[in-house]
């Protein structure tokens, strides 16, 4: 007998990648749209500021900041969230079986 057919060639896949490419999609939707809703808040409030702003600062000043700050909301919304979740849904998990387990 070869040793090649002692291996197994198809091993079972793990069902553990779905559940956590549906959070990823969910959180990168939600993120999507929640950055939307700064973005058009942030040019709301922008367009009623004092005329005189505008003299003081620079012209592309408005979109850097705007850029700026939302790249590191998408990041704290999108990523880090998921993370966050999935740790303490462990935890949770970790404690739960912790105790069934050993009474």
């Amino acid at each position: 007998m070869p040793l090649q057919s002692l291996a197994d060639p198809s091993p079972s896949p793990s069902p553990v990648p779905v559940p956590l490419h549906a959070q990823q999609l969910t959180l990168s939707v939600a993120q999507d749209n929640q950055l939307q809703r700064i973005r058009a808040a942030y040019l709301r409030a922008q367009l009623r500021s004092d005329v005189s702003w505008y003299d003081v600062n620079e012209p592309g000043e408005v979109a850097g900041r705007l850029t700026e700050d939302t790249l590191g909301m998408a990041e704290g919304l999108g990523e880090k969230l998921g993370q966050g979740i999935t740790q303490a849904a462990t935890f949770l998990t970790g404690y739960i079986v912790a105790f069934a387990v050993n009474p």
